[in-house]
């Protein structure tokens, strides 16, 4: 794999990663959060989410298609 891909592949994992784990930022001992029995803890609903599900297939799309057309190229 060249550079130049690896850094492209490996700065959309870190972007997909951020937008995952920034549910997660809150402190779950916090006294001044009210707590709530019926909410689970780090909750990321698929609605909300759609769009990164949406953009991280267009890359993978395009990383596969391109992958493709060197392979027929050479």
């Amino acid at each position: 794999m060249k550079f130049k891909t690896r850094v492209v592949v490996l700065g959309a994992l870190q972007i997909f990663s951020l937008n995952v784990f920034s549910q997660c930022t809150g402190d779950p001992n916090d006294p001044g959060i009210p707590i709530d029995p019926e909410d689970p803890p780090c909750y990321v609903p698929l609605d909300n989410w759609l769009h990164v599900l949406v953009i991280v297939a267009i890359i993978f799309g395009a990383y596969h298609l391109y992958k493709k057309h060197k392979a027929l190229s050479a």
